[in-house]
């Protein structure tokens, strides 16, 4: 889908210096050469309907852990993480995981809830694969941890999107 502009509908989100016109998004160009994604960054893809859209994605499957850098920005110290596995993963597990990079009062993940134009704070349950999520960094620099012990096999795990 396209952005206005030149944007396109997939960004990653940058925790430092705003840009004066996207704030932390940073949007794909047209024209732009192709990137790989990086395993376990959290990207938002804009849906071209109401009722979304099919994004296939190829690639190695993800067998051990993976280690997404965090840091703590300029504007923000929140990071958007995503689910690096093709199964479901623990959102208690990931939390446990990663507690000493979480602030004690935010020992929680954070997803889009489009029918309420809101984040919502998660503690418990499962994301799916590909899943984009916030965490808020308690250090300066460092990666937070999606381990093979994290992976399970949930149904009715609903996958949170900007709407």
């Amino acid at each position: 889908a396209s952005g206005g502009g030149s944007k396109r509908g997939v960004s990653t989100y940058d925790n430092g210096t705003p840009d004066s016109s996207t704030g932390p998004w940073r949007y794909y160009q047209a024209g732009a050469t192709a990137a790989t994604f990086g395993d376990g960054v959290g990207y938002a893809l804009k849906a071209t309907d109401a009722t979304g859209d099919i994004y296939e994605f190829t690639g190695t499957y993800q067998a051990g852990t993976i280690s997404p850098t965090i840091t703590q920005g300029v504007a923000t110290h929140y990071n958007l993480v995503g689910n690096p596995y093709n199964a479901y993963i623990d959102v208690a597990a990931f939390i446990t995981e990663n507690t000493a990079k979480l602030p004690a009062s935010a020992q929680t993940i954070y997803v889009w809830d489009a029918a309420n134009a809101t984040y919502t704070g998660l503690t418990s349950g499962y994301l799916q694969p590909g899943q984009g999520f916030f965490v808020d960094s308690d250090v300066a620099s460092s990666t937070v941890d999606f381990t093979v012990a994290m992976q399970g096999h949930e149904d009715g795990a609903t996958f949170s999107e900007y709407g």
